[in-house]
């Protein structure tokens, strides 16, 4: 139910950030999903919380995504922004969609 705020916060609450495999985090369905709950503020606040406590545990992390330097991590030790041009991304995540075995059109 991913237009149900309280079912979504409830499963934000229960992710496990540390047994996330990234070949999952990377799935199609994972990022729809992902676009559905991320409407709902009370569901990104959770979900911000957990990346923060997640990069704060020893012996720390490297994360990537769009809010990380500025939302989750603003005050990181180290951040490293990489730019490219839009075909350049999409080529490394059609690379990133069949290196898990999906499929996609370029």
């Amino acid at each position: 139910p991913l237009d149900n705020v309280s079912a979504a916060e409830t499963a934000a609450r229960q992710v496990d950030l540390a047994k996330l495999d990234r070949s999952v985090l990377s799935a199609h369905a994972v990022g729809e999903a992902a676009s559905k709950v991320a409407v709902f503020p009370s569901v990104r606040r959770v979900l911000v919380e957990k990346q923060r406590e997640f990069a704060k545990a020893p012996p720390g992390a490297v994360l990537d995504g769009r809010d990380i330097g500025t939302v989750v991590c603003p005050d990181a030790d180290i951040k490293l922004y990489v730019t490219a041009s839009a075909e350049v991304r999409a080529e490394r995540r059609l690379a990133e969609i069949e290196s898990i075995g999906g499929t996609a059109n370029f």
